[in-house]
Order: structure tokens, then C-alpha cells, then sequence
């Protein structure tokens, strides 16, 4: 083998690195700069954030009706019940990607569009967690407020300890006569 031959060596090793370090999956909360796609955490079925006491996933899943579309979850792993879906209207292929940028906005993005935000960037997000309870929080600087959280944009499913107060919905998923069923507190 020439000079050329080994010298290949450690740049293959290296990018071979890089890409099976993408997959691993963390706990209890993501930092600023995180970007995922369902593609490259296939081993953790598409979950790249446990809660703490692992009762909780967050990551891209497959949709019910079709295995080549993606939802943006939080997801309760013993009985695989999905809990929240940033996007349930508007699944995304395997490729497309989460996002936790550096000014504390999370998103996920198809093709290039925004398909869901929580629209905070640049309102003192410090991390992303995942709760034991199943509240997926972007965390304020001063490491106790949440600058957005899941529990208060609930979409099918309310857990304990959930407030369901005045203005917020719950919203079936689709069934097969394409009708949905809501709960709404009114004032």
C-alpha cells in the first residue's frame, strides 16, 4: 500500500467517528447548537432525548399511517403513547431535521421550511429538557423558568400534573372519516 494508502487511514476512522457519534443518545436535555434527523438515530428508533428516569423519549417517529413520514414526538416508552406532536399535520421525511440553534429557538424544518417552531429565539433559552413528567421545556438562563413548554400547547393527551386551563385545546387525531374531536375550556 502506498504513502497515500495509509494516510487515507485516519481521515476515514475520523469521519467514520463522526458519524456513529451523531446516533448517541442523550439524557435529560439537549444544549444549544443540537441537530437531528430520524435517519441518523435509527438504532434509538428515532429518539434522540430520554427523560432522566427513561419514561420519556423525544424524537422523530413514524406516523401511523405511513412509515416514510415523520412526527416530532414526545413519546412514553413503555407503552409507546405518543404524549405530544409538534407536528401531526405536517409529518416530514427521515431526512429532514430538528434543530436547537444557539439563540434558544427550536424548530423543525422540511425542505428547507419551517414546519414548527417554538418561536424562542433570543428570549434567554440556556438548555431543552425532557422531564420525568413528560414536559418537554426550553429552559430559561436563570436555570429555573421555562420559556416555552410542551405542557402548555397539549395536542391529544393531558398527564399528571398537567394543567389544562382556560383557552388551551385537546384535539383528537384524525380518524378514518377525516373528523377530529376537541375539549376546549371556555371562559
Amino acid at each position: 500500500m502506498g504513502i497515500w494508502g495509509f494516510s487515507c487511514i485516519p481521515i476515514v476512522l475520523l469521519l467514520l467517528l463522526e458519524f456513529c457519534s451523531g446516533s448517541v443518545q442523550r439524557i435529560g436535555n439537549l444544549d444549544p447548537g443540537f441537530k437531528g434527523a430520524q435517519m441518523h438515530y435509527i438504532d434509538n428508533d428515532g429518539m434522540f432525548l430520554l427523560s432522566n428516569n427513561s419514561n420519556f423519549a423525544f424524537g422523530l417517529t413514524t406516523t401511523a399511517a405511513d412509515v416514510t413520514q415523520f412526527l416530532l414526538v414526545v413519546m412514553h416508552k413503555s407503552s409507546s403513547t405518543i404524549v405530544w406532536a409538534a407536528n401531526r399535520d405536517s409529518p416530514v421525511k427521515n431526512s429532514d431535521s430538528f434543530e436547537f440553534d444557539v439563540s434558544g429557538n427550536a424548530f423543525l424544518e422540511s425542505g428547507g421550511s419551517t414546519i414548527w417552531s417554538s418561536d424562542t429565539a433570543s428570549k434567554g433559552v440556556s438548555s431543552l429538557q425532557l422531564l420525568d413528567n413528560g414536559n418537554l421545556v426550553l429552559v430559561g438562563t436563570d436555570s429555573t423558568s421555562f420559556v416555552w413548554q410542551s405542557f402548555s400547547h397539549p395536542t391529544n393527551t393531558l398527564l399528571p400534573n398537567q394543567e389544562f386551563s382556560q383557552g388551551m385545546r385537546l384535539i383528537s387525531d384524525r380518524g378514518t372519516a377525516n373528523l377530529t374531536y376537541s375539549l376546549e375550556i371556555a371562559g
